[in-house]
């Protein structure tokens, strides 16, 4: 049985000599010093020193430099089975069989003794922040310790499933600790096979990890965090998920013991030490072995125990039972993976098809470990843009640029699109590619192309169509333009109202506005009835024309309520007083409407100017009148004055800003629109004033609708009409 056993493990040896190319796995140098066999190691983060703990119950600080002891140091009673550098290199940790943790400064000094665990302490590990410690024991405990007291933080207890033997001490140890990178969690591994998920903060176990049927030697975390690769009795390695505890692979290759485990700097590789003396270099993603490392003394009680990666990832370190410390090269041996990868190359090329190449990547890229492989590559992907150019199509591009998007030819492929797509010279792909491409130099010219395009269109439907489509177009403000001169080419107010609403921080905005007012203040002078000039007032107060419309309707006023007939001398005074009651009771009509909640702002301004102008009059024509000094002795008129003043001060403040072109001018316009809207909505308006409007609102919106824009904001809801007195009053 145990010849069929050796000859089995020989066969086994040959086919891993030639799976993998161990020929030049040579090692660097070899560091001799300790007494007994080197159970645990761990380099400094500047990676110039290393510090190693041995059954000669010292530890060692290396210098990997020339590969002399720098310093030895002595403080355990018996055997040291772990040992860890702080993140910040100033200190050491170790664990014994003595029970205890010892923490180290650099020169050999012990600065704290750790006591807690009641036998042997067999792993250690430091947070990421260098505060805490974690320890594993055979006592069937973990620990968590306070860094700088010593303190022990948290106990984990009764996390193993194995049951202690009659007369015997404990049997569950805990042979491996590691911190998350995040240092929440912790990982641990122990001889009842499985591993544990421990949340740090409050001492509980998160997940249960099983799958090993042998005790687990060591655990350790990705750099990400995400997964954990764990080395157990039963030769394998295995790749878990940590979030759902679930296996992601199994590493097979060692034909004895796995005890060591560590992840290279980036996490794409990692290194295993055994008990059949080699170290194995696995790639994480597939777990196929890119090398083998012999040099360790071969033998029945000999075993690699602890390995680990220097802090740039070009340097393995691993101790063992010889009593050494072997450091290996990892970036300078040929594996039968990169000749693999060189001869499939070479096939691939001789073949020049797209297929052929696009096969090599996917089955390559997931694997690049050396800079000579992601070179085979990008020059598979190169070759495949190289064909495509040939055909010169779209679609081809589009699926590279889709398919190899971090490609150093996606931005030729992208500028090849742009070529075929200025040939056509249509709005549609010219619009995608700006929305597929718009980081791209060539999504500028698109959008200059486009401009021209708009320009070009009759009308405004395209220039719209870009103003929206690219509100942060630099060509945003030349379409806007032309959209304002369109506007102004048709002379239609509700266009001018449409515009000033749509683009409000244009520049041309403003202009649009004071077409607004000319068209409408035109209108109501061609009606010329105080009722006309009062709606213009009512819903432009902030226009000058505002004041010449008042003075038109005051004119107007006059001459309709001092018009006593011809026969004005008999009965005049009673004609006087009658036509100022009369006066003054359209002036408390309109005033309702200063104290009318439902009345916007802008709207109330009109009103109260109305009022003064209706006031003055009084005082003008009619101050022997009794209905006059009624007014003038009421609490309304001392009102309405300070709210005239209010108004005015008010107005000026406005039409200051907007001869200034202030940045806040947008929000008056919107104001001014709004008011306008609003007026023109009361059963008060002007009719014939409103039906113009309405006329003008209909045939800007049949031409909105035409180019398949919506309904102006500015819609006007027809109503018939209420005439008040001074409607019928000419």
């Amino acid at each position: 049985m145990l010849k069929n056993l050796s000859a089995l493990i020989g066969i086994l040896s040959i086919l891993t000599i030639v799976s993998v190319n161990v020929a030049n796995t040579k090692t660097l140098r070899v560091l001799k010093g300790h007494d007994s066999n080197v159970i645990g190691l761990s380099f400094s983060p500047n990676g110039k020193t290393l510090i190693s703990g041995s059954h000669d119950n010292t530890l060692r600080l290396w210098d990997i430099a020339s590969g002399k002891t720098i310093r030895v140091f002595k403080g355990h009673k018996r055997s040291i089975n772990c040992v860890a550098f702080s993140p910040d290199g100033k200190t050491a940790i170790s664990g014994s069989d003595d029970s205890t943790l010892r923490l180290w400064n650099v020169n050999g000094k012990t600065i704290r003794v750790f006591k807690g665990h009641d036998y042997s302490v067999l792993s250690v590990a430091f947070s990421p922040d260098g505060k805490r410690v974690i320890s594993g024991s055979n006592d069937e405990t973990i620990r968590v310790w306070d860094a700088n007291s010593g303190k022990n933080l948290v106990v984990f207890r009764g996390l193993c499933n194995l049951k202690t033997s009659m007369g015997s001490g404990p049997s569950c140890c805990f042979r491996t600790v590691s911190f998350s990178p995040d240092g929440k969690t912790a990982l641990s591994g122990s001889n009842d096979d499985t591993l544990r998920l421990l949340n740090i903060a409050n001492g509980k176990t998160i997940r249960v990890f099983k799958g090993h049927k042998g005790s687990i030697n060591c655990v350790a975390f990705s750099p990400d965090g995400k997964t954990a690769l764990s080395a157990s009795d039963d030769s394998t390695l295995r790749l878990l998920n940590i979030v759902n505890g679930k296996t992601i692979r199994v590493f097979k290759g060692h034909i004895g013991l796995v005890n060591c485990v560590a992840f290279s700097p980036d996490g794409k590789t990692a290194i295993s030490g055994s008990n059949d003396d080699t170290l194995r270099l696995w790639y994480v993603s597939s777990g196929e072995t890119l090398r083998v490392f012999r040099g360790h003394v071969r033998g029945p009680n000999q075993s690699v125990d602890c390995v680990a990666f220097s802090p740039d990832g070009k340097t393995v370190a691993s101790g063992a039972w010889d009593d050494t410390i072997r450091l290996w090269d990892t970036t300078s041996v040929t594996t039968s993976y990169d000749r693999k990868i060189r001869k499939e190359w070479n096939r691939t090329k001789k073949a020049d098809k797209v297929a052929r190449y696009r096969n090599f990547v996917n089955d390559y890229s997931k694997n690049v470990l050396f800079t000579i492989h992601k070179f085979f590559i990008e020059n598979a992907i190169h070759a495949i843009y190289k064909i495509i150019q040939k055909k010169n199509e779209w679609e081809l591009y589009e699926k590279f640029i889709k398919n190899y998007p971090k490609s150093p030819d996606v931005p030729n492929a992208i500028h090849a699109i742009y070529k075929i797509i200025q040939k056509k010279n249509k709005w549609d792909d010219y619009e995608s590619f700006v929305q597929k491409f718009p980081n791209e130099p060539d999504a500028d010219n698109a959008l200059m192309a486009l401009c021209d395009l708009a320009m070009q269109h009759e009308g405004i439907k395209y220039l719209l169509r870009f103003v929206k489509i690219f509100p942060d177009a630099p060509q945003r403000k030349r379409c806007v333009k032309a959209i304002y001169n369109f506007v102004t080419s048709k002379e239609n107010i509700s266009g001018h109202e449409w515009f000033a609403q749509s683009f409000p921080k244009s520049v041309e905005a403003k202009d649009a506005l004071q077409n607004v007012y000319r068209l409408l203040f035109k209108k109501a002078k061609s009606i010329n009835t105080v009722s006309a000039y009062n709606s213009f007032i009512i819903a432009c107060p902030l226009a000058p024309q505002a004041r010449k419309a008042n003075k038109m309707a005051y004119d107007l006023e006059r001459s309709i309520y001092t018009d006593f007939g011809w026969l004005s001398f008999i009965g005049k005074a009673k004609k006087k007083e009658k036509n100022a009651r009369k006066l003054l009771s359209n002036l408390k009509i309109i005033e309702f409407n200063i104290y009318d909640y439902d009345k916007v702002d802008r709207e109330k301004t009109g009103y109260t100017l109305i009022v003064n102008r209706m006031e003055n009059l009084l005082k003008s024509e009619f101050i022997d009148t009794e209905a006059t000094l009624i007014r003038l002795e009421s609490d309304n008129f001392k009102s309405s004055k300070n709210l005239y003043n209010e108004a005015i001060k008010a107005i000026q403040s406005i039409q200051k800003l907007m001869a200034q072109d202030a940045k806040n001018f947008s929000d008056l316009i919107i104001l001014q629109t709004q008011t306008i809207i609003s007026h023109f909505r009361e059963s008060n308006r002007n009719a014939e004033l409103s039906k113009y409007r309405t006329e003008k609102q209909q045939e800007w919106e049949k031409y909105i609708y035409h180019i398949g824009e919506q309904k102006t904001t500015s819609r006007t809801f027809v109503r018939k009409p209420i005439i008040h007195k001074e409607d019928g009053i000419k």
